[in-house]
């Protein structure tokens, strides 16, 4: 199973990615860049999904040391900055894989770690700017994840859905 770590600031939306990522993936979480890096030096994974905009330590810095420390995997950038994308340029050049634009659909966020996974990441590694010279994937979606709002105060996941259902979350025909 490949592994993935996630990394945001957020509790909500980490426990959230990692609830819907894990049944296909090793997930591990971060809350933040340090540990993002720590890890990194103590695990090894296969892609990275991370958030920018943290306190401390930004994506673009985490990226910056993972890439200075020789990590070529491929990263998955998430952000709710309106300017994702005149930072485009930068991520490319730092070898970001793909930007998604939070909120967004978790079908695009799997999509995305397919492709950087998939059978095309073989001995050249992934496609994408460092291996065939794709441009930078910027996504958005209309079914974006939002938190589900109940009585109880809980980190868990279970209380996170997508806001717009996709056809495997619609409830049958009645």
């Amino acid at each position: 199973m490949k592994r993935v770590l996630v990394v945001d600031d957020d509790p909500d939306i980490l426990d959230s990615l990692m609830m819907l990522l894990e049944t296909r993936y090793a997930v591990t979480p971060a809350e933040d860049g340090d540990v993002a890096l720590e890890l990194l030096g103590q695990q090894t994974f296969d892609a990275v999904v991370l958030d920018l905009m943290m306190p401390v330590l930004d994506g673009t810095r985490v990226l910056q040391e993972m890439r200075q420390r020789g990590h070529t995997l491929p990263v998955i950038l998430i952000s709710a900055h309106r300017d994702l994308d005149r930072q485009e340029e930068r991520h490319r050049e730092l070898g970001a894989f793909a930007s998604l634009r939070k909120p967004f659909n978790i079908q695009e966020l799997e999509k995305q770690l397919e492709q950087a996974l998939g059978p095309s990441s073989g001995p050249g590694g992934p496609r994408g700017p460092q291996g065939t010279g794709n441009s930078l994937r910027t996504g958005t979606s209309p079914a974006p994840v939002t938190p589900v709002t109940g009585g109880e105060k809980s980190r868990s996941a279970r209380h996170w859905r997508p806001a717009v259902p996709s056809g495997k979350d619609m409830p049958p025909a009645s």
